[in-house]
């Protein structure tokens, strides 16, 4: 198995892995070639055969594998892990660490091991800051990623990766900031349309969703027996590791399991345990993370007293939450700026018609190599994105604000032949789309409109997919980045935070994971210029692979004059 996984998903040994499909609620979000979750999961798999082959004693595999999995470790630390910001991320064909990522690709390495509690406590905080929120009092919730465009899974509130995250928080010592998630999780199951445990959460702290599934269940027992009460059996060693992660303000906690029970009180600054196992065994015993270690001789009875550790001192997380649009909705910070009309009078309407190179079909048809691929996909259908189609439309379209522009608009008679109206750009292999491309302005503006009808992949959100060049003809030059969720989005959901939706186009096809709002769209984007200087020509780059940005219509906003 492990030869397999090696060859399909780490085909040029470097010891990172990619993997089309890593996790329960993955849908679209298949990673490489760089990737945390498959890599550390390698590891662990390559970690835990050295043990298999060393208890069978087999010497030269034991050896084997562990040299590969001390590879594989050394590559996630070295590559993926970003000491300046705190946490693992993946790396995509292009070579971008992506910084915003979902939150098993930090919980799972902790769970496993492959990540130490100093840089687990940092990488789970900053997942806490970033992707908790509190819809009411003490509905606690923990979204699995912020990425765009939403996909039933992408942002999903489920039980089993809450509750995982808990666990992976309590193992690095911050039992306090989990703990309010814990009780969330559990209270769901009791304010469902059932007994039992749902999957999802919703805002009032009901349980929704699936029922009873595997990934929601088991993450309950796994929770708690490792996590809240700090279980790690070595049973095979005659052993068991102890160190609980109670919340504080707790004076008692009992569990009792098949292999081990045990009842533990506060006294002091210490904890009593009163530990009983079938057989005789060995426990180590902590009061918390940072507390000294008791270590017991074998038998089935044991009582000892453990001192508590100092409590860990306060830490934020590296970069400060971004704010999703909801949230942004909510707090009215999107109200797109309407034109006045002494300004409509200054635009100028360019005509793109020699420079568009494909339909809205085309583009949407084109086969690329996505990151964790050896063989080309459309985009259309790809995990559901639906297909564009173009539809009867004036040349003039005009943005809810007031903004125009000249499309290439298409013919109302039924025969007539579809017009291309994008220019597509895109650094995507295997390149059939060209990857920049330059347009004249050669006059003063006070700004630039773009109408982009755009394809944005979930997990290139929060890095550069574009660059709009300004060139001046004083040799003066400004870039200005198009970046996902902040102003670019996808052509099937509207979530640009600066843009303003235009509807374009029609959507064709079956929906799958995507969940629809406004239908096709563009997105009216305003670039500011310097209205001192000539701008001479614009430059519109494509800078990451799995995504397209297209262009449908270009309106400049003339500088007043001099005079």
């Amino acid at each position: 198995a492990i030869e397999w996984m090696q060859k399909a998903n780490d085909p040029d040994g470097d010891g990172l892995f990619r993997d089309p499909y890593e996790y329960w609620n993955c849908d679209s979000n298949g990673k490489g070639p760089k990737a945390v979750t498959p890599s550390a999961m390698a590891w662990a798999a390559m970690d835990r055969a050295a043990w298999m082959a060393r208890v069978l004693g087999d010497a030269e595999a034991a050896g084997h594998y562990r040299a590969l999995a001390d590879k594989t470790r050394e590559a996630v630390l070295r590559e993926l892990w970003r000491e300046d910001r705190g946490r693992l991320g993946c790396i995509g064909a292009e070579g971008i660490w992506r910084g915003h990522p979902q939150i098993w690709e930090e919980y799972l390495p902790i769970i496993a091991g492959l990540l130490d509690p100093g840089k687990g406590r940092r990488a789970m905080r900053w997942i806490e800051a970033h992707y908790g929120f509190e819809p009411q009092p003490g509905v606690k919730l923990l979204s699995t990623s912020d990425w765009w465009p939403i996909r039933w899974s992408c942002q999903w509130v489920a039980t089993g990766d809450t509750l995982l995250a808990a666990l992976a928080g309590m193992k690095c010592g911050d039992a306090d900031l989990w703990w309010p998630y814990v009780k969330t999780v559990i209270g769901s199951a009791f304010k469902s349309d059932f007994p039992g445990i749902n999957m999802g959460i919703s805002n009032a702290g009901a349980g929704g969703g699936d029922r009873e599934d595997v990934d929601s269940v088991d993450p309950h027992v796994h929770c708690v027996v490792r996590g809240l009460f700090g279980i790690e059996p070595a049973i095979h060693e005659n052993s068991f590791t102890i160190c609980p992660a109670f919340p504080t303000g707790w004076t008692k906690a009992s569990i009792r399991t098949p292999d081990i029970s045990y009842q533990a009180r506060k006294v002091g600054n210490e904890w009593i345990f009163r530990m009983v196992t079938p057989k005789a065994m060995v426990k180590r015993v902590r009061a918390n993370l940072s507390g000294p270690e008791v270590v017991t001789k074998a038998e089935r009875v044991s009582v000892v007293r453990v001192k508590c550790g100092v409590p860990l001192p306060p830490q934020k997380p590296a970069v400060e939450p971004t704010v999703l649009r909801e949230q942004a909705e909510a707090q009215g910070k999107l109200k797109p700026r309407s034109l006045m009309q002494p300004e409509r009078e200054e635009h100028i309407l360019f005509d793109l018609a020699d420079a568009y190179n494909v339909t809205p079909s085309e583009m949407v048809r084109t086969a690329f190599v996505y990151d964790y691929a050896d063989t080309p996909s459309p985009v259309q259908g790809w995990w559901g994105n639906p297909g564009l189609d173009s539809v009867p439309s004036p040349r003039v379209l005009e943005a809810s604000n007031g903004v125009k522009f000249l499309t290439a608009g298409q013919p109302v008679a039924p025969l007539a032949p579809e017009r291309k109206s994008l220019l597509a750009l895109s650094s995507w292999a295997p390149y059939p789309l060209p990857g920049g491309a330059v347009v004249k302005i050669e006059m003063r503006c006070q700004s630039l409109w773009l109408l982009l009808q755009s394809y944005v992949h979930p997990m290139k959100n929060y890095i550069p997919n574009g660059e709009l060049v300004l060139r001046y003809a004083d040799g003066h030059e400004e870039v200005v980045s198009l970046v996902p969720p902040y102003n670019l989005d996808c052509y099937f959901s509207h979530f640009s935070l600066e843009g303003v939706p235009v509807s374009l186009n029609r959507l064709a096809g079956e929906w799958g994971f995507v969940v629809p709002d406004e239908g096709a769209h563009g997105d009216a984007l305003e670039i500011k210029c310097d209205p001192r200087r000539l701008l001479e020509e614009i430059e519109i780059r494509a800078t990451c692979s799995e995504g397209i940005i297209g262009l449908a219509g270009l309106t400049v906003v003339e500088a007043a004059s001099k005079e």
